[in-house]
């Protein structure tokens, strides 16, 4: 089980009798396209659509002929929703039969089919409009307004909390109005001022991922799922991938960490070296072991070390949330707040996120959250503060002991002439040394992740504190709350050291 894709479909409700059989092979071939390069990549496509009349089930006929999963959320009750077609019932409800997950969308759009296409804009990862290309009549819940939301930045609809929560590729297929019109090529529309990518370099990050977690340790993974209610995530795919990003990236953060270390002690190693033999063989060695840690430092930039270990850390941690919220009833996904105003490199992981909420694998009791969420990641920010501080404390204490003894060589030299080439050399050599502990506690930032864990323990302390004293309502609230807080939190904290690059020490 993996990241899955989920490619929605909209459309006009009205397809031409003279277009539908290219229409419907040209929905078939983009599929294909798609199927093809998702499946090389351990990547599963689930089709999206609403089954309107028209666009909608050509796609979803498609699905049941492809044996792809159908996903269908539904603008409205589906007795009310039946109402709109009188004359094509049967043919709705063999479609909807052969679907995976059947429900009403909720939201706050203008009427009901605004809200489903709303929804399948934000949790879709590609949409595929089935249209004239005209935004001459944009409607809330009509094509053109769906493909406004994916692509166009300044709308109103994109409020100042979730700027970039609609943004995506929309893949535009020609469905003429009138007869006798000529169907225009296929094309990619990509949202304002977005580079254009080709379809494997923006889904590139979940394919990474995907292909990645199958190498990934079985005994690991059963560990991160005990983090969550063990009981409750029988093949649930928010904590199936939560357990694939919490493995994947502890798996990373040990190869930086082992990096960063070996490439600090190597280039300490040159500079000792340089400062204290003073032959050929000294020069030799020190260049050698030098450019070796530069070599160290471009080996872990261009496998990502760390900016993937940031990604899966803020994707294992907001799927968290996302997993809390479902056991708590919660319904809308907690991305309102996470990455909200990010349209670029990391909004993979939005997209992930959004796209793993169709997941109804999750059994609901409310109280588990405050059992496995609210009081374990209590317990654990609090430990993990404490432990940063005094790991910091630790290394501040050997980097002023080293400047010490830099300064206190320093002194003898002038003391003792004799000695003094030699004990200038050492005296460079500790200050070198304090240098680099200096760079090492710089890079892997103790302090501003205890302060971090300080920081975020006094929401979970009050939502600890309220609990008991709640109704069963106030308590969704109190998750809903604590877990908007958190992922902001973890949007804040992935954007800012994100841009901690690995250098050499200066």
């Amino acid at each position: 089980m993996a990241i899955p894709l989920l490619v929605g479909v909209v459309g006009h409700r009205k397809v031409l009798k003279e277009y539908q059989g290219p229409i419907k092979q040209e929905i078939s071939t983009q599929i294909d396209q798609l199927v093809e390069l998702a499946s090389k990549q351990h990547t599963e496509v689930f089709i999206v659509t609403s089954l309107a009349e028209g666009s909608d089930r050509l796609a979803a006929e498609l699905a049941i002929e492809k044996k792809l999963k159908l996903v269908v959320p539904l603008p409205k009750d589906e007795h009310d929703y039946k109402r709109d077609f009188p004359s094509s019932v049967e043919e709705y409800e063999f479609l909807a039969s052969a679907s995976i997950k059947k429900f009403v969308t909720e939201g706050s759009g203008v009427n009901s089919y605004d809200n489903s296409s709303r929804w399948i804009a934000k949790h879709c990862q590609i949409v595929i409009a089935v249209w004239d290309g005209s935004f001459d009549d944009v409607k809330p819940g009509g094509t053109s307004h769906t493909v406004d939301l994916r692509v166009s930045l300044n709308k109103q609809e994109h409020s100042l909390e979730n700027i970039a929560g609609y943004l995506g590729p929309v893949l535009h297929i020609s469905c003429p109005k009138q007869s006798g019109e000529v169907l225009q090529k296929t094309v990619w529309i990509w949202p304002e001022g977005a580079s254009k990518l080709s379809i494997s370099e923006y889904l590139q990050p979940v394919f990474y991922f995907n292909t990645g977690v199958l190498n990934l340790d079985s005994e690991k993974l059963i560990t991160s799922l005990n983090y969550l209610s063990v009981e409750n995530h029988l093949n649930s795919m928010i904590a199936t991938t939560f357990a694939q990003a919490d493995v994947y990236a502890m798996d990373l953060q040990k190869k930086y960490i082992v990096n960063l270390a070996l490439t600090i002690l190597t280039a300490l190693s040159g500079y000792a070296i340089q400062q204290t033999v003073s032959n050929w063989v000294g020069a030799l060695s020190s260049s050698l072991l030098i450019t070796f840690a530069l070599v160290m430092i471009v080996f872990a930039n261009r496998r990502r070390y760390l900016t993937t270990y940031l990604e899966y850390r803020g994707l294992a941690e907001v799927l968290r949330i996302s997993y809390f919220w479902k056991v708590s009833g919660i319904k809308h996904v907690p991305t309102d707040r996470f990455l909200n105003h990010h349209w670029g490199h990391l909004s993979w992981i939005r997209n992930t996120i959004n796209a793993l909420w169709i997941d109804d694998n999750i059994r609901n009791d409310i109280e588990l959250a405050k059992k496995d969420w609210i009081d374990d990641q209590l317990n654990y920010y609090q430990e993990q503060q404490s432990k940063l501080q005094e790991t910091a404390g630790k290394w501040n204490t050997f980097s002023l002991i080293m400047f010490i003894a830099s300064m206190f060589l320093a002194w003898l030299s002038f003391l003792i002439p004799n000695y003094s080439d030699s004990l200038i050399s050492w005296s460079g050599v500790f200050l070198l040394l304090s240098a680099a502990v200096n760079h090492y506690v710089h890079v892997r930032a103790f302090e501003a992740h205890a302060l971090r864990y300080k920081a975020i323990t006094t929401p979970f302390r009050w939502a600890k504190d309220m609990w008991n004293y709640s109704s069963y309502q106030e308590k969704q609230k109190i998750v809903n709350e604590l877990g908007s807080e958190a992922a902001a939190e973890i949007s804040n904290w992935l954007e800012t050291h994100r841009t901690r690059p690995n250098k050499l020490l200066r």
